[in-house]
């Protein structure tokens, strides 16, 4: 008995340590750009609790434990396999090569660290609780950014070495939470909405939840990127038809589909009754274009970017144009994407990518299965990585977001934890997880 009860402590010691290690990760990336600003070693401190995590990672070991983890380890291989191909054919230099294996491989580690370090649903609530108190720090700030954007120092407006994101001919500053530019966290705050959206319809609020929703609806407003507050609008509307749609009665589906119907119609008359005010505000010249210049030249940069990378892909399809030219480059012949999804075809090639969105797609299609069910909070953390994973891939076509290092290391860590909670939900229930 005395045997059992040390191996008992001993795993959760073991499991308290995996769970401040993957915490320290995610609060290094938090507070990157501010060590970025300050003292200007942000990266070199996320890279190192990174190289940490890892190596306490191997001394557990790392078990490949169905066909998405044997398949992400394949790409993996494949990803490397093909750099060596393009570095023998001169297409990338072994510099642009490593950057952009720890860039676009490595930021996907903590995927397989929270596999090897997490087997309780107690550490994974841990690591989520602390996503969550992040975030609502980090879209707090943002809000304060936008409020203090006059006497503000510029370390606290922007990242060093970024330029500030606002408006000709007015006093507009484009938050950015210090996690990256504006573009980048408007990503971050849609990730937050769904999924404290995704608890709030699953009646799961608390205080904390409500709090991130509010601070991530708001900051993103602040963003006025047109892409996320679309975004943040659609992933709202979706969110809750899944949910009226999978898991309310006829009478609760009827009352809901009311307040749907009740909150259009206010809205409408909203509008029409503060009209001109609502029509000339930047928000909603940004959404129509309305009067807005920049808007116009935004949007034609996109489309000839996206021309000339389709073009180039084209030519280089099948082992990529060269890891490192996709985007503003020291290369001479660096190709500006101006979009993640265009910017892997054209680093990586077809095959390579198909083969890491089809992991990406798996893994979504595993939690999609969990969503109906009624298992602790796995419900809604599927629900929010549907979702949120939807719009990033979708907003990835005309932003480069996705490939962000805060979203890329957080979008994984959430991957991991929902990922053994899910298995662990498999075993209690008796269910087959395939």
């Amino acid at each position: 008995m005395n045997h059992l009860n040390h191996k008992l402590q001993y795993v959760h010691r073991n499991e308290q340590l995996s769970v401040r290690l993957i915490c320290f990760l995610i609060f290094a990336v938090a507070i990157r750009g501010l060590v970025e600003s300050y003292i200007g070693y942000g990266t070199v401190l996320v890279d190192a609790v990174l190289i940490l995590v890892g190596l306490y990672s191997l001394t557990k070991g790392i078990v490949i434990k169905d066909k998405i983890v044997f398949f992400y380890f394949i790409w993996i291989f494949v990803f490397i396999i093909n750099f060596l191909v393009q570095l023998l054919f001169d297409r990338t230099t072994a510099v642009s090569g490593i950057l952009a294996i720890r860039n676009d491989v490595v930021y996907t580690f903590p995927f397989i660290f929270c596999l090897s370090l997490l087997s309780t649903n107690d550490g994974c609530k841990k690591v989520y609780n602390f996503i969550v108190n992040s975030g609502i720090i980090i879209c707090c700030f943002a809000i304060v950014q936008y409020v203090g954007r006059s006497f503000l120092p510029i370390n606290l407006l922007v990242i060093e070495g970024e330029g500030v994101f606002s408006f000709w001919g007015t006093d507009v500053v484009r938050v950015n939470g210090l996690v990256g530019n504006t573009i980048i966290f408007s990503g971050f705050a849609v990730i937050m909405i769904c999924y404290s959206w995704a608890h709030i319809i699953n009646k799961e609020g608390n205080k904390r939840i409500y709090l991130l929703f509010i601070s991530s609806v708001i900051s993103n407003l602040l963003t006025f990127s047109r892409a996320s507050i679309v975004g943040m609008i659609v992933a709202i509307i979706v969110e809750y038809l899944i949910v009226i749609s999978n898991k309310c009665t006829k009478k609760d589906f009827i009352k809901r589909i009311a307040i749907i119907v009740s909150a259009i119609m206010l809205s409408i008359v909203i509008f029409i009754k503060y009209a001109d005010a609502i029509t000339n505000t930047i928000i909603f010249q940004r959404l129509t274009s309305k009067n807005n210049l920049w808007n116009v030249g935004s949007d034609s940069f996109h489309f000839s970017s996206i021309r000339n990378a389709i073009e180039v892909i084209g030519q280089h399809s099948i082992i990529g144009y060269g890891l490192g030219k996709a985007g503003y480059s020291v290369s001479n012949d660096a190709i500006i994407t101006d979009g993640t999804f265009w910017a892997y075809l054209l680093e990586f090639g077809i095959p390579l990518c198909i083969l890491y969105w089809a992991i990406v797609a798996s893994i979504i299609l595993k939690f999609v299965r969990w969503i109906n069910k009624k298992a602790e909070i796995v419900s809604s953390l599927c629900l929010g990585f549907l979702v949120s994973n939807g719009y990033l891939i979708a907003a990835s076509i005309i932003n480069s977001a996705y490939s962000a290092r805060i979203i890329l290391i957080f979008n994984w860590v959430l991957a991991g934890i929902i990922y053994v909670m899910v298995q662990n939900s498999c075993q209690d229930k008796t269910e087959v997880c395939t």
